[in-house]
């Protein structure tokens, strides 16, 4: 339930229905009998190979044999693990690095230090020939002699918000989308507005004062009664423009945390239980003067062969999958080397953690409790 309630809150503020997103009772029970599902389809395959021991022979097979048998399917689970890990962190990654160069696109303008504002002039009381282009026009006389203004102009849309009448090649749509040459009509030349609403953008002088209330009065003074609809920010605008596929990528990279986190676990039961059911062995090592060095080395050699095996298989599933995310991507190919390199790094870090702790614990064996033991 809090997982949940931290994603209602970070969600972005378009997100239809975002508000009545809440625990669903048949999802909970779905999930529910899809784990226990789970739980029987695994368990029932040695369930039924035990009940179909014959005594003689489970006195005749040694511990070992049967330790063998039960960690060949442990390895091999490990390993499809990693490698389905390793498929998750590969496409969240590259939709990470897509994200990174759609931030650092050239906009075409300078978003800081800009101030916006939308104001609606509606026909019934702007019907007049050329009243709303006289009233844009007096509202940039007004704004033009205030102090801390550099600039102010106004046009049809605001980039990121529609369709804007510009002269220059400006990003005003999505990002990842490229930008076209548009059509610019001065107010002088076209005598009038097309539409009912202007978009006011005014460029503000660097640690200059607060401007609002300044805009607020200039617009007042033409026309008390106008509301000023969307005065933000420009940066904040682009921040909005951004907050689905920022929330998007928040969301796979949960899934990707929880698929690394789970990995670890799995990777630090199998050697775990390896190590509980080769006391013996390591005792016998031990005693016949093997140094806590070696056994490390002995465990952590099992683990990372596991770990590589199952990165190799992962980088195979990878490169397969990720070719369907072409359309997905801006300026990233599929195969990007950094990402395909630092997710192996990273797998290859966590996965030495994980072996790390088994092998420490095999390092401080007493061989003469093992011994006595078994």
């Amino acid at each position: 339930m809090l997982l949940l309630n931290v994603v209602v809150a970070t969600a972005p503020a378009g997100l239809p229905r975002v508000n009545q997103v809440t625990l669903d009772l048949t999802a909970l029970l779905y999930t529910l009998g899809a784990a226990l599902l789970t739980a029987l389809i695994f368990g029932f395959a040695p369930a039924w190979k035990l009940i179909r021991v014959q005594p003689v022979q489970a006195l005749r097979d040694s511990a070992d044999q049967t330790t063998a048998r039960s960690g060949r399917v442990s390895k091999s689970l490990v390993i499809f693990q990693i490698a389905a890990a390793m498929v998750v962190l590969v496409a969240t990654g590259l939709l990470l690095r897509s994200f990174e160069r759609l931030l650092q696109t050239d906009l075409g303008f300078r978003p800081d230090e800009l101030l916006t504002v939308r104001l609606e002039l509606p026909r019934g009381k702007y019907g007049g020939e050329g009243r709303r282009a006289q009233f844009a026009q007096t509202l940039l006389e007004k704004l033009a002699v205030v102090p801390g203004v550099e600039g102010a102009g106004i046009t049809s849309q605001l980039p990121f918000q529609g369709w804007p009448q510009l002269i220059m090649r400006v990003q005003d749509q999505a990002l990842e989308t490229l930008p076209q040459a548009e059509v610019f009509v001065p107010l002088a030349q076209q005598n009038e507005i097309l539409g009912t609403a202007i978009s006011v953008a005014i460029r503000t002088r660097p640690g200059g004062p607060d401007l609002v209330p300044a805009l607020r009065q200039a617009v007042w003074s033409l026309d008390p009664d106008q509301p000023l609809h969307n005065l933000k920010p420009m940066r904040q605008v682009l921040v909005e423009a951004t907050a689905q596929r920022r929330f998007t990528l928040l969301l796979l990279g949960t899934f990707a945390g929880f698929a690394l986190l789970l990995t670890v676990v799995g990777l630090y039961g199998v050697l775990a239980y390896a190590v509980s059911r080769r006391r013996r062995e390591i005792g016998i090592r031990m005693a016949l003067g093997a140094q806590r060095g070696n056994v490390m080395q002995l465990i952590l050699r099992d683990g990372l062969q596991l770990a590589l095996a199952g990165i190799g298989l992962g980088l195979l599933g990878a490169f397969g999958v990720v070719r369907i995310m072409r359309n997905l991507l801006y300026e990233v190919a599929p195969t990007d080397p950094l990402t395909f390199a630092t997710i192996t790094l990273l797998l290859a870090g966590v996965a030495l953690l994980a072996c790390w702790l088994p092998a420490r614990r095999a390092s401080h064996v007493d061989p003469i409790v093992a011994l006595r033991t078994d």
